[in-house]
């Protein structure tokens, strides 16, 4: 399946969530990478990554995320893409900006904390929970955009047609149970951009 825009699916943890995203024709699958647990994050990564192919992978950093975990994660899954919160990317960029220049970097931010948007050229930014009107005045090469989940499916696609971006990003199921996900309204918005051939 090829859908019309790319799109991120975001928090995905587990393989059928990562299956279904890549078989959907997905561009990206972000994973959330704990940073209580960051072994175990690891270890589940690595263990769905293996029958995925065709996808971007990045790797999302909860919220205070550190440098340590960051550089163990980035290091032992060998993924060069990550999202970070904005206050966490100014936080750790003090000491080791080098080493995330030669990452893609997602920050990701509220609208309204724009003016706490990092001047850094390089990095994409993830604006969440946005709405269209407001993806409009910031939309470039470099913006990812999760829109409010009230905005129809019709608005976004609108947004889509018009604007450029880098991911149109929507959360991943949550797994019921083994093998049973429920994705919301997901399948529908993939399906409206579908490629027909």
């Amino acid at each position: 399946m090829a859908l019309k825009y790319p799109v991120k699916i975001n928090q995905v943890n587990d393989l059928s969530s990562a299956r279904y995203a890549a078989g959907m024709g997905a561009k990206a699958i972000g994973f959330v990478v704990s940073n209580t647990n960051v072994d175990s994050s690891i270890n589940q990564i690595k263990a769905i990554i293996q029958w995925i192919s065709g996808v971007d992978f990045v790797l999302e950093f909860e919220t205070n995320c550190n440098w340590e975990t960051i550089y163990k994660a980035v290091n032992e899954l060998n993924c060069k893409t990550l999202e970070m919160d904005v206050a966490d990317y100014f936080k750790i960029s003090l000491n080791h900006q080098k080493y995330l220049d030669e990452l893609n970097v997602l920050a990701r931010i509220n609208f309204i904390e724009l003016s706490n948007l990092p001047p850094h050229s390089a990095i994409y930014i993830h604006y969440k929970n946005i709405e269209p009107q407001q993806a409009m005045l910031v939309a470039n090469e470099k913006s990812c955009f999760s829109f409010n989940p009230h905005v129809s499916i019709d608005a976004i696609i609108s947004f889509a047609e018009n604007y450029p971006f880098k991911y149109l990003c929507f959360n991943g199921g949550i797994e019921q149970s083994p093998g049973i996900t429920d994705f919301g309204n997901l399948p529908e918005f993939l399906e409206a951009i579908e490629i027909v051939e």
